[in-house]
């Protein structure tokens, strides 16, 4: 599993050599957002394409798809200008053509993963669980109904777990996996919930990419990160 790439394709392409990745019997499962802010958010999008590749829908690219989907001026606008906050830039410089199969291939992603291996059951979001949620049926049964924006909102992009430094166990499920609020390896871990964003695309002292194997838990991190 890979923490938010963001448009870290080089950085994603080393971490993948460094664990000896073989494509025809191992597969990558992403935390979402793939892209902005680094420096080939086009390449990132293509590996989309490949067999061995899923992910989980991230914040970044709901922006994309709530620009795309936006019918009046004003809304268009508000998005773009969230498009440009995040990195976007390369994605408004797109065809018309382009754009459209971009939205195509994001407007398919799930919003969760399940994982069921010798380590247990693994849930994959990108963001947190509404705090008052530690229950991981409660929690499907919330994003199952559109009308509940604010579990919806919270896996997207929720940081109030962070901010609030509370991690309960999250139950019915051995391990929640999570991107969007970046951590150093050493914080990675609270309770039964495993961040895996290590800041790459950004300018932070420290940033990184950072992947683990579900099999061993074991975290690898790029060594020598130059700011992609």
């Amino acid at each position: 599993m890979i923490g938010d790439i963001h448009g870290c394709y080089d950085e994603f392409e080393y971490l993948l050599s460094q664990v000896n990745f073989d494509s025809t019997k191992d597969s990558v499962i992403s935390v979402g957002d793939l892209i902005d802010r680094g420096k080939d958010s086009l390449s990132c999008i293509k590996l989309l394409d490949k067999p061995w590749f899923y992910m989980v829908l991230g914040n970044h690219e709901q922006v994309i798809l709530d620009w795309y989907q936006s019918h009046d001026q004003i809304t268009q606008e508000t998005y773009t200008r969230k498009l440009l906050h995040n990195g976007s830039s390369w994605f408004l410089a797109l065809s018309i053509k382009q754009q459209k199969n971009i939205y195509n291939k994001l407007s398919s992603l799930p919003k969760v993963i399940f994982i069921n291996n010798n380590n247990g059951l693994h849930c994959i979001i990108h963001a947190e669980i509404l705090p008052e949620i530690n229950d991981i049926n409660i929690f499907l049964n919330n994003i199952a109904l559109l009308e509940d924006k604010s579990t919806l909102k919270a896996c997207l992009e929720g940081r109030r777990r962070f901010r609030a430094k509370y991690y309960p166990i999250i139950t019915g499920i051995d391990y929640l996996l999570c991107g969007h609020t970046p951590c150093f390896s050493f914080q990675s871990k609270n309770a039964n919930t495993i961040n895996l964003d290590f800041g790459a695309g950004s300018y932070r002292k420290g940033a990184t990419l950072g992947m683990i194997d579900l099999a061993s838990h074991s975290i690898v991190l790029q060594p020598i990160y130059n700011s992609c």
